[in-house]
């Protein structure tokens, strides 16, 4: 049984709160796989499993806003601008915070077996971290272009996970899971609809590239799996601007508790076959 969690920036506070309500259940995975913000939340539960573990993630989202991660010095973003480097800030402080997060330093010390995607540059291709040190594969899963710098490990170098695979379910039915239930942001909740103002229209295609897989994917499940899509309670429009404040965290407490609300009720509506299947899938 697995747990996905999918890519989503700030929004990815909303997983945390549906990390509270399976716990709540009583559900652990066998497995976790992650995409960007998905891939830190992940790694963050697969080192601590429990309650504690999730109360630990939730303080590291709420001092999220605090914590500086997304701050740079006014000369390196004009230097971007002007073309002298790839990216608006650079991964120091939030390498910073990753690592303050998890008490974990490889994938082999985690409690629970986990991989995160990133984007091959030089191979056009999704690339699997399993196994090694745990930063910079974090660190590779979550390069937003344009934001980040391309991560180089190992000679080869990296952009977010999102461009290739943003809720990667097929990685963990690959993986042997009969089970999975997907943490997402809330995207695909929402219906797209054509663009009408200019904002809109890069939210749309970038959304078109994001879910394309996932949908694809969906609409073609193996008949044996049993796939768990958690609600967020918080439906986000195409024409919501707020995507566009990517470095503003005040809704992030209101995000987890509606989250962690709307998939608790989920869960409790499951059949009790369904929660005694999950309860017992260790």
């Amino acid at each position: 049984m697995a747990f996905v969690l999918g890519g989503g920036g700030k929004w990815g506070a909303v997983e945390v709160g549906m990390l509270d309500a399976l716990v709540a259940h009583g559900i652990v995975p066998d497995l976790i796989v992650g995409c960007s913000i998905g891939a830190i939340n992940g790694a963050a539960f697969a080192t601590q499993p429990d309650g504690a573990g999730v109360e630990r993630l939730r303080r590291y989202w709420l001092d999220a806003g605090n914590a500086g991660m997304l701050d740079t010095a006014i000369s390196d973003r004009v230097r971007a601008v002007f073309g002298r480097r790839s990216h608006l800030f650079n991964t120091d402080q939030l390498g910073t915070a990753i690592a303050a997060l998890l008490e974990a330093e490889t994938f082999a010390e985690l409690r629970v077996p986990f991989q995160c995607v990133a984007a091959s540059i030089e191979h056009a291709a999704e690339h699997w971290f399993d196994r090694g040190p745990l930063l910079p594969a974090l660190l590779a899963s979550c390069a937003i272009p344009v934001l980040f710098p391309a991560v180089a490990v190992d000679g080869e170098h990296f952009y977010d996970g999102g461009l290739v695979n943003s809720i990667p379910i097929d990685r963990a039915v690959q993986l042997g899971a009969t089970t999975v239930y997907v943490l997402q942001v809330g995207r695909v909740e929402a219906p797209l609809q054509a663009p009408h103002r200019l904002h809109q229209a890069g939210l749309v295609a970038f959304e078109l590239a994001r879910r394309h897989r996932f949908e694809t994917f969906r609409r073609g499940l193996p008949e044996h799996l049993d796939l768990h899509l958690l609600p967020s309670g918080n439906r986000l429009a195409m024409d919501d601007r707020r995507q566009l404040q990517w470095r503003k965290f005040d809704e992030t407490e209101v995000l987890i508790e509606r989250a962690r609300s709307a998939s608790y009720e989920y869960l409790q509506a499951l059949p009790r076959g369904d929660q005694t299947l999950a309860k017992g899938a260790r």
